[in-house]
């Protein structure tokens, strides 16, 4: 029999009873059945697979205890000749605390892995005395221990997670109804305050005399957390002062669209990212639309790589990429001084408003399809203006006439048979 104190806890007369706590979420029974399956897959991969196990016996409990022949940890090494490190704290395999450095271990959720399972039955093969002799004290130790770890839920988030024994000592049980159950959540949401919990969860097990064994991802997600939530902070200050035009983002010689400054902060500010999409994307064009070159204009479905264009500076710039946009809707769109081009419903537009350029705000990049029914503002005026092309700097070039001279002859002149004729009048 063994003596404890009563905890606050238990005089806590607001302590939600059992039915009403938050329970564990594993989906329903076909979602066990899952984990179980996959679990006994591991099993059978340990039985199948070679494996070279070492104990590392200067890592065990030098008590004298029969356990201390087993429990520790081991380096198991496969036929891929890699080396992973288990931690083995309980050799009952339904007992999930035991640890594995492999990336299976640390992303299925399982608790256990085929190297775990490996060592848990070399330790039955090779101490089953030891193991006999010392059932009485694991059963003893599992009943006032508890596992703080962490549960992937998804969508890249993770969730605290209590592992104990079934026999768990029921004092010791409440003790984690109370302090730890209701606020799982807070380490995703509110990581300090899901950390106090746990401190004064720590506190009350150690006085009713029980050990806690809180794994260091826990405090490592926590951290995580915060920083990301500080990132998140930076970020929307900082792009609050872009678009009121209080700060640049000068990243590159050329300025950025503003689409591209917000895909630019994204990569800044988080952890791991990859940015990608199709190129190309948001300038489709029919094939039969005319891109002007420093040589006069071409057809978009004769365009090559490495060709010329003239770029909205009025400048040169190389064809680096032609990327086929399959069987497309075309609009054709028409400006106020008559002239008209036609594109895709996802062409971006670099446009405007009298408003924001008013206001010193940069042009914002905006695909047709939000732009078409969004013209004109409530007086009928027009709503969205592009900036025009600077002017074209043509290359020099050796002419059979000279420009002005054409011009002449256009306006004030003819040509009848051999003869020049030009008009003063």
């Amino acid at each position: 029999m063994t003596t404890r104190k009563r905890t606050d806890a238990e005089d806590d007369v607001d302590v939600p009873d059992a039915e009403s706590l938050p329970q564990y979420d594993y989906g329903g029974l076909g979602t066990m059945i899952a984990r179980e399956m996959a679990i006994e897959a591991r099993r059978d991969r340990a039985r199948r697979e070679f494996f070279r196990i070492e104990y590392a016996s200067d890592t065990a409990p030098q008590r004298g205890k029969p356990e201390d022949k087993f429990l520790g940890l081991y380096h198991v090494t496969g036929s891929n000749n890699r080396t992973y490190d288990v931690l083995i704290r309980d050799p009952n395999p339904e007992h999930h605390v035991n640890r594995c450095a492999c990336l299976d271990y640390e992303s299925n959720n399982l608790g256990t892995c085929k190297h775990v399972e490996a060592v848990l039955s070399y330790i039955r093969r090779q101490n089953r005395s030891a193991l006999s002799r010392a059932k009485s004290r694991l059963l003893e130790i599992n009943r006032l221990t508890v596992y703080i770890t962490l549960r992937y839920v998804g969508d890249g988030t993770w969730t605290a997670a209590p592992v104990y024994d079934h026999a768990l000592d029921p004092g010791l049980l409440r003790l984690v109804n109370h302090y730890v159950m209701p606020y799982l959540g807070l380490l995703e949401d509110q990581p300090q305050a899901f950390l106090k919990r746990l401190e004064h969860f720590v506190e009350e097990a150690q006085e009713f005399g029980a050990t806690v064994v809180v794994e260091p991802e826990v405090y490592d997600y926590a951290e995580r957390v915060r920083n990301r939530a500080e990132r998140d902070e930076t970020r929307r200050r900082l792009i609050t002062r872009i678009e009121a035009g209080e700060a640049p983002l000068d990243l590159l010689k050329l300025p950025l669209y503003p689409y591209q400054m917000v895909g630019v902060l994204f990569l800044a500010f988080t952890e791991n990212a990859l940015l990608a999409d199709d190129m190309g994307l948001g300038k489709a064009q029919p094939l039969t639309a005319k891109i002007l070159t420093p040589v006069g204009w071409k057809l978009m479905g004769d365009m090559q790589v490495g060709d010329e264009v003239i770029n909205s500076r009025g400048g040169v710039s190389r064809v680096i990429g032609i990327f086929p946009q399959g069987t497309k809707d075309i609009f054709r769109v028409q400006f106020t001084d008559g002239s008209s081009t036609e594109c895709c419903d996802d062409h971006l537009w670099l446009v405007n408003t009298a408003v924001r350029r008013r206001r010193g705000n940069p042009p914002r990049a905006l695909a047709l399809h939000s732009l078409r029914d969004n013209l004109r503002d409530k007086n009928g005026n027009s709503l969205h203006f592009i900036p025009l092309v600077e002017p074209v700097e043509f290359q020099e070039a050796e002419l059979p006439l000279h420009p002005y001279l054409l011009g002449v002859l256009l306006g004030d002149g003819g040509i009848s048979g051999k003869s020049v004729n030009l008009s003063s009048a």
